[in-house]
């Protein structure tokens, strides 16, 4: 027989302890003040009741109710507890129903530590986020010289034909020296204006100019155009021949206001624009010049040589990329312009796409096949490119166009020299010195050429003395 008051007892002992225990931790734990006076504070914002009925809000009126309870359901929670592991013992008197708001007093742990971490993620600080500045990467344009292009002497310009109101060889680009200017003849300067009364009408005055331009008497021509212009301030041909004249004598910085108000008596004239654009870049000023340019290019998209002279405006200021596009157009309206596949080749050089370059050279010495700079162009950029078998052949018909090339003669030694690296043939290193020594032999003033073929020298009588059959 099992003796039911001793369970009985032991049980109630039990649960007194349980609720003294409960008491106790209710005591030590209960909040001083009601939640909604103290949200900081994450460990008095639970109470066992409080968060299982109201979990989202700590206002409400049953969390400031107190926490403890009465005794019956507390006793009551205890003998769920207790019971677990016997339930066929349990009572009958007791009623689940009630203990189910209390069990969630046993998992106070996990809901605390949820609350805290729900408001410290709140915070967020986006003003200190935009405080701080993205660094910019400023990548520094590269100049147009920092690579030397495949031949040392720049290609020339495009001459187009003379216009009624330019003078020959108009379309040069910027001139680096614009204090070429200066040049003036004090004596025909003095003598410029003999007998200015002479000139009564702007015909006589006119013919006088021309004339001097004629026998390239350049300031007499300009000082009679003058007095053609004065006696017809707006006369066309009168300041086309001052603005003319003016540049024969290098006095761009003069000739740019003439050609201002030519523009402005005559604003569907082309060249006169196209002048206009030519002074203004052979005195420095690449902002204004490049703005008539495209202006003039607006009104007449198939104007070559302004296309082609704003396309090396731009080669001068370093602008490769414009002036790629630029010359690049050229070609495309005029295929057969072998200056243009030259200039657009030592833009792809600096923009260190040797391939390409050396397609364009190509084509450039198609158009140019008895130019030697033409070969030699295309050699530079076959060896840039990595190509040395095509660097070899150009190079041999630049040779024979010019025997006496000393940079022909050159470039073939470095050549060689590339294809002994790569095959280390003894014979191939050979004919690198004797293409140097070629050179040094029309030009003896090459010092650094003269110790490379003394150092190579000496390379190849050690390879003779560890290979005496050879």
């Amino acid at each position: 027989m099992v003796n039911y008051r001793s369970v009985f007892s032991a049980l109630a002992g039990m649960v007194i302890a349980g609720v003294i225990l409960l008491m106790l931790h209710l005591t030590v734990f209960q909040p001083v003040a009601p939640l909604a006076e103290q949200p900081v504070q994450p460990k008095e914002e639970f109470s066992g009741i409080q968060i299982a009925k109201t979990p989202q809000s700590s206002d409400s009126p049953a969390a400031s109710k107190p926490a403890g309870g009465s005794a019956k359901p507390v006793a009551e929670s205890m003998w769920e507890i207790f019971s677990d592991d016997t339930p066929e013992e349990k009572p009958a008197p007791a009623k689940p129903k009630k203990t189910k708001p209390i069990i969630s007093k046993v998992k106070p742990a996990e809901t605390e530590t949820k609350l805290p971490a729900t408001k410290t993620a709140k915070p967020a600080k986006p003003a200190e986020v935009k405080a701080k500045p993205k660094p910019v990467a400023v990548t520094p344009a590269k100049p147009a010289d920092t690579k030397p292009k495949p031949v040392a002497v720049a290609p020339k310009p495009i001459e187009t034909k003379p216009k009624p109101v330019e003078p020959a060889k108009l379309p040069k680009p910027a001139a680096k020296k614009p204090a070429a200017v200066a040049e003036t003849k004090p004596a025909e300067t003095k003598s410029a204006p003999a007998k200015p009364s002479t000139f009564k009408t702007v015909k006589a005055a006119m013919e006088a100019g021309d004339a001097a331009l004629t026998e390239r008497k350049n300031d007499r021509a300009v000082e009679c155009f003058r007095q053609a212009v004065s006696l017809g301030p707006n006369d066309v041909d009168a300041l086309g021949g001052l603005a003319m004249a003016l540049l024969a004598a290098k006095k761009h910085k003069q000739a740019i206001p003439v050609y201002r108000k030519l523009i402005k008596l005559t604003p569907d004239d082309k060249d006169v624009r196209y002048n206009l654009a030519s002074a203004l870049s052979r005195e420095g000023d690449f902002r204004d010049a490049e703005k008539v340019y495209l202006e003039l290019l607006e009104r007449f998209p198939k104007f070559i040589e302004a296309r082609a002279n704003l396309a090396m405006l731009y080669e001068t200021q370093g602008k490769l990329k414009k002036s790629r596009r630029q010359w690049e157009e050229v070609i495309r309206r005029q295929p057969n312009l072998a200056e243009a596949h030259t200039h657009l080749g030592a833009v792809l050089i600096d923009l260190e796409e040797p391939q390409k370059a050396m397609l364009v050279y190509a084509e450039a010495a198609k158009l140019l096949p008895n130019q030697a700079s033409a070969w030699l162009n295309l050699a530079n950029a076959s060896l840039e490119a990595g190509s040395a078998g095509r660097a070899v052949t150009a190079l041999n018909q630049a040779i024979k166009l010019a025997p006496r090339d000393v940079e022909a003669w050159t470039l073939m030694g470095d050549v060689k020299l590339e294809i002994y690296r790569a095959t280390k043939k003894r014979e191939i290193l050979v004919e690198a010195v004797q293409a140097w020594e070629k050179s040094f032999e029309i030009d003896p003033k090459q010092d650094k050429l003269r110790q490379r073929i003394k150092t190579y020298k000496i390379i190849i009588d050690k390879d003779d003395d560890n290979h005496p059959d050879a």
